[in-house]
């Protein structure tokens, strides 16, 4: 999964439906570090044209018409986190049975699996890879890559488990 700890980078985007491509030279990917040429549309996703990761705008709670360029691997590695949080505390505080639990978890396992997978895909064809920070490239980044691969079908594997409950 890809993470950014850089987001004023992106933060000074501001969107307008007449302009669909904006050349900002402080605007960056968040994965790569490159200069994005063509912000996506609001409520569309844009492969970066260097690391093909997918770009989305994410309007900042400050402003109306401030956006955000986002990585969506890093949006859904948030959720799944905050997703896998909500079911702990769900179950060790109702009465939600074990096999319930095992659902949940199980759909949550697909979810992180097929990010790890599609994340580990894009690391191996463009070498690029952004992991807990740390931009690496070339060998480092395949085999980066290939690891999320393993992880993202273990976890598949797993599903298949869950779903058999």
């Amino acid at each position: 999964m890809t993470t950014t700890s850089n987001l004023e980078i992106a933060s000074n985007v501001t969107f307008d439906d007449r302009l669909p491509l904006v050349r900002q030279p402080d605007v960056r990917c968040p994965c790569c570090g490159t200069v994005v040429t063509t912000l996506p549309r609001r409520l569309s996703i844009e492969p970066c044209e260097t690391c093909k990761r997918p770009l989305t705008l994410v309007r900042m709670t400050s402003s109306k018409r401030s956006y955000c360029i986002s990585n969506l691997l890093d949006l859904v590695g948030s959720a799944y986190g905050i997703a896998t949080c909500l079911a702990v505390i769900v179950f060790a505080l109702s009465g939600m049975d074990t096999r319930g639990f095992a659902k949940c978890v199980t759909v949550l396992l697909f979810v992180i699996g097929s990010l790890l997978l599609v994340d580990g895909t894009l690391s191996v064809r463009t070498k690029i890879d952004r992991t807990w920070g740390i931009t690496r490239t070339g060998l480092a980044a395949c085999v980066i890559g290939l690891s999320k691969i393993g992880a993202g079908v273990a976890a598949l594997l797993l599903v298949a488990v869950g779903i058999s409950l």
